[in-house]
C-alpha cells in the first residue's frame, strides 16, 4: 500500500506533519504539542504558493503561439527548474486557493480551542493537500469503544476537483485514508471560481449542519450497542439478508 506523500527531491523528506501517534508509514514531521497554523504549515512543508502560467504551443523549431484562456498551474518556488511539475491545465476562471488560505480557514475554530491542527500534508507532486483538525470531544459508543472526530479540509491545485470540507472519524495520513474520509458522509464543496474565498467563508455556516450528523451518528451507535442479539433474532436477520433460494423459488412460482 503506497502512501503517495509528496517527497522533496532536495531533502528526501515527506510533506507532512502530525500530532500524536506516528502514521503507519513512519514519515512526516512530528509536533509534540498542538500546532499553530504557522507551525503546522512549515512542519508539513506546505509553505509555498501556486501560480498560473500562460501556455504556448507550436511545431518544433517554429515560433510558438499563445494558447488562449489556458494556463498551467505550477508551484511558484520550483518554476524555472527542470523538475518543476505542472499540477494541471486550467481556464481563465480558475482561481487558485493557496495553502496558507486553507490553514486560515481553520484558524477561527483552532484559535477558540474548538480544535487543534492534527495532520496536514501534500500528495503526489504537491497537487493535492489536506489539513485535519481534531475536535475536542469523541464519539463514545460503549466502554472503550471510542471514535475520534476530525474536521477535514482537502484542496487540489490541478483544476480537477473542488475544495472539500467535512467532518470525519478517519485520521488522514496518506492517500488511502484521505480517499476513505472523502468517500463517506456529506461534504461541503467549493469550486475554484473568482469568488472562491467568499464562498469559503460562507461555507462555515454549512459546516454547522454537517457537524450535527456526528451527534446523530453517536446516538445510532449507542442504540446499536444496546441491542441484545439472541439466536432467534440472529436467525431472522440472516434469513432476511441471505434468504433460502428454494423458498424464494417456490414463492416466485
Amino acid at each position: 500500500m503506497a502512501h503517495e506523500l509528496c517527497i522533496e527531491t532536495e531533502t528526501g523528506k515527506a510533506s507532512m506533519m502530525y500530532v500524536g501517534d506516528e502514521p503507519w508509514h513512519g514519515l512526516g514531521t512530528k509536533l509534540d504539542e498542538p500546532a499553530t497554523a504557522r507551525e503546522a504549515i512549515i512542519a508539513a512543508r506546505l509553505d509555498w504558493h501556486v501560480v498560473k502560467k500562460p501556455l504556448y504551443a507550436g511545431d518544433e523549431g517554429k515560433r510558438k503561439r499563445r494558447v488562449p484562456n489556458r494556463f498551467a498551474v505550477v508551484p511558484e518556488h520550483r518554476w524555472g527548474r527542470k523538475d518543476c511539475p505542472v499540477f494541471g491545465i486550467v481556464g481563465s476562471e480558475y482561481t487558485p486557493l493557496q495553502n496558507h488560505e486553507a490553514f486560515e480557514f481553520f484558524d477561527s475554530i483552532v484559535g477558540d480551542k474548538a480544535a487543534i491542527y492534527h495532520t496536514a500534508g501534500a500528495l503526489g507532486d504537491g497537487e493535492r493537500i489536506w489539513i485535519l483538525a481534531k475536535l475536542p470531544s469523541d464519539i463514545e459508543v460503549a466502554g472503550d469503544d471510542v471514535a475520534s472526530k476530525y474536521s477535514l479540509f482537502s484542496n487540489t491545485h490541478d483544476g480537477n476537483n473542488s475544495v472539500q470540507i467535512k467532518f470525519t472519524p478517519v485520521r488522514v495520513v496518506c492517500q488511502n485514508t484521505l480517499t476513505m474520509a472523502l468517500g463517506r458522509g456529506p461534504t461541503v464543496r467549493v469550486v475554484h471560481t473568482r469568488d472562491v474565498r467568499e464562498r469559503l467563508r460562507q461555507s462555515e455556516k454549512l459546516l454547522g449542519v454537517v457537524n450535527s450528523r456526528f451527534s446523530r451518528i453517536e446516538e445510532v451507535f449507542k442504540k446499536t450497542a444496546q441491542f441484545k442479539m439472541n439466536e432467534s433474532k440472529l436467525s431472522g436477520f440472516l434469513n432476511r439478508v441471505f434468504p433460502d433460494p428454494q423458498k424464494q423459488e417456490g414463492r416466485d412460482s
